[in-house]
């Protein structure tokens, strides 16, 4: 958030705010960043848009969970007289999914082409599996990818692997990560996941193969990694990784978290999202309780 504010600083000193793809990019970036309000505010300022502009805005909103808005503003953007166009449509099935709209999240799909001339793509049939998924309609969502016109890559069985975990179909779920494994061997999370979906389905012969496959490939991806700024200082967590824990009461912190975000009204969408993706000690959570334990808030009610 300081080097987009940073950012932003230096694009008023030299008078670029006019310009839409500075503006544009702006807003995608103070989203991103987390500061959804900041990311509107240019939004509403700018006294020109292009298809751009909304496609940042209404992706900024589904980041952030905000679906009735972002189909507003899809509904805006039609009335301006610009014609959505690939990306638009994602982000709108995306907007349907995180609603639990599933009908008319269908009917956007199956409308792209006479409606707006374009031929589905990857990112489009990735957001279909999730709408699919997202609901609980994993059946749905693998006759739906058995039936693409075209070759299924990660990110569509990424979004069924995960919406099988989260609904517990393990079967589908095995299958949906078999598949990941072919798109990317080296990705070591895949792997990480597929070893405890195997072990929960008693596959002690897969679980050997798939060991001796990860040793035989590059490791290319980490298994879970994210940053938080506390005090003005960039924190980096590898999920698994507690060297980081600078104390014994943040490892007691942790042992307790689980517990403790029964008690706190606090959405934390991405780690439910993905579930228990590697264990327990995300490093979303390692993050979460070193900001706690470094800015002592210790609030009933959470609100991020």
């Amino acid at each position: 958030m300081k080097k987009v504010k940073e950012i932003h600083g230096s694009v008023l000193r030299r008078n670029l705010e006019s310009e839409i793809p500075v503006a544009n990019a702006l807003i995608d970036s103070y989203a991103k960043s987390g500061n959804i309000a900041y990311s509107r505010i240019i939004f509403d300022t700018m006294s020109s848009k292009d298809t751009i502009t909304w496609n940042s805005a209404i992706s900024g909103y589904v980041l952030h969970g905000r679906s009735d808005v972002a189909l507003d503003l899809f509904d805006q953007m039609k009335k301006s007289g610009l014609k959505p166009n690939r990306g638009t449509v994602a982000n709108i099935i995306h907007a349907y999914s995180l609603a639990g709209k599933v009908d008319e999240g269908t009917q956007a799909f199956h409308s792209i082409t006479e409606d707006y001339q374009i031929i589905p793509g990857l990112e489009h049939y990735s957001a279909m599996v999730d709408l699919y998924g997202r609901s609980g309609r994993l059946q749905e969502a693998m006759e739906f990818i058995e039936g693409m016109p075209i070759e299924p890559d990660s990110s569509v069985w990424g979004a069924l692997f995960t919406a099988c975990r989260i609904y517990g179909n393990l079967a589908l779920a095995v299958r949906a990560g078999e598949h990941l494994l072919v798109s990317e061997p080296g990705n070591v999370l895949i792997q990480q996941l597929m070893l405890q979906a195997y072990a929960l389905c008693g596959k002690s012969e897969d679980i050997s193969k798939l060991r001796k496959f990860g040793r035989d490939y590059p490791k290319k991806k980490f298994l879970g990694q994210c940053w938080i700024e506390v005090k003005n200082s960039l924190h980096t967590f590898i999920s698994g990784d507690r060297l980081k824990l600078c104390s014994i009461f943040l490892n007691l912190w942790l042992q307790n978290i689980e517990e403790r975000q029964r008690h706190l009204i606090f959405v934390m969408s991405y780690v439910l999202r993905r579930e228990e993706e590697i264990g327990w000690i995300h490093s979303e959570k390692l993050a979460f309780a070193f900001a706690l334990m470094a800015l002592k808030v210790y609030p009933k009610v959470l609100g991020l």
